[in-house]
C-alpha cells in the first residue's frame, strides 16, 4: 500500500517481501516473528493498546455489571451484538471490555482474548484470512516456538512468497484454538468493513456446536460485536 495511513496497524511496516527475505537471511534469530508477521500482518493487539489509553477509569463500568454481560460470560457459546450511532463510544466501550476480560483472564493460561478493530481507512487489508489471521496471532501462547503447522504452511507457500488462503487459515486457527479452554473474540465497527466481507457465507466460519473439541474448538467461544447499523445482520 502507498498510503501511509493504510499501514498504520500492519506490526513494523514490514511488508511481504521484506518478510520473505528476512526469513531466508543466515541470522534466523527472529524468523518466528517473521512467519508470524507473513500470516498475520494485521496487529490489533497494538490498536487496542492505542484505544485503551483514551478510555476514563469507570467508563462502561455499568455493561461489566449488568446481568446481560453476566449471561454472555457464563454461557459456553453464545454471540452478544452491541449497535450504536457513530460517536456513542462503542469502540472504547470494547476496549475496555478487552482490558476487563484480560484482568479476569490473567491467572487462566487456557484463556484468550482476542481483538479485531474494523476500519474504513484499512478496508484493502481487512480481507476474511488477514482478520483470522489476527485472531490466531492473538492465541498464540508469548513464550512458546511456533507450532509446526504454521511452519509447515509457511513452507508450503514457497517459504511466505504466496498468501495463505481462506481455508489454511481458519485450520491453523482451529488447532490453536482447540488448546484452549475459553475464547474471547471481541469485533469493532464491523459495518465498516467492505460489504463483500460482511456478506461473507456464515457456512465458511462456522459456529462451533457442543461437542466443539471434537471439531477443533475451545471447549467456550463467546463472541462479542460492535456495529453502528442495526439492520446489519438481520435476517
Amino acid at each position: 500500500m502507498s498510503s501511509d495511513n493504510a499501514n498504520t496497524y500492519i506490526s513494523g511496516g514490514v511488508n511481504y517481501g521484506t518478510v520473505v527475505g528476512q526469513i531466508n537471511a543466515p541470522d534466523t534469530q527472529s524468523d518466528e516473528q517473521a512467519i508470524i508477521q507473513w500470516l498475520a500482518p494485521l496487529n490489533h493487539a497494538q490498536k487496542q493498546s492505542d484505544v485503551f489509553k483514551v478510555h476514563q477509569s469507570g467508563t462502561g463500568r455499568w455493561f461489566t455489571s449488568s446481568p446481560v454481560f453476566d449471561e454472555w460470560l457464563a454461557s459456553d457459546r453464545k454471540a452478544l451484538w452491541a449497535h450504536g450511532i457513530q460517536g456513542a463510544g462503542k469502540t472504547v466501550l470494547m476496549s475496555m471490555l478487552v482490558s476487563h476480560l484480560n484482568e479476569l483472564d490473567s491467572k487462566e493460561p487456557a484463556n484468550r482474548v482476542a481483538c479485531v478493530y474494523c476500519e474504513y481507512s484499512q478496508t484493502a487489508l481487512q480481507s476474511p484470512e488477514n482478520l483470522l489471521a489476527s485472531i490466531w496471532r492473538q492465541l498464540l501462547p508469548d513464550q512458546d516456538a511456533l507450532p509446526p503447522n504454521v511452519r509447515n504452511l509457511w513452507e508450503g507457500n514457497k517459504r511466505g512468497s504466496t498468501r495463505a488462503s481462506t481455508e489454511q487459515v481458519m485450520s491453523v486457527l482451529s488447532d490453536e484454538a482447540a488448546k484452549l479452554s475459553v475464547v474471547s473474540i471481541l469485533i469493532d465497527a464491523v459495518d465498516e468493513l467492505r460489504p463483500k466481507v460482511q456478506k461473507r457465507p456464515t457456512t465458511e466460519y462456522p459456529i462451533p456446536t457442543r461437542d466443539a473439541k471434537a471439531q477443533g474448538n475451545p471447549d467456550s467461544l463467546d463472541v462479542f460485536i460492535a456495529s453502528g447499523e442495526e439492520s446489519l445482520y438481520r435476517c
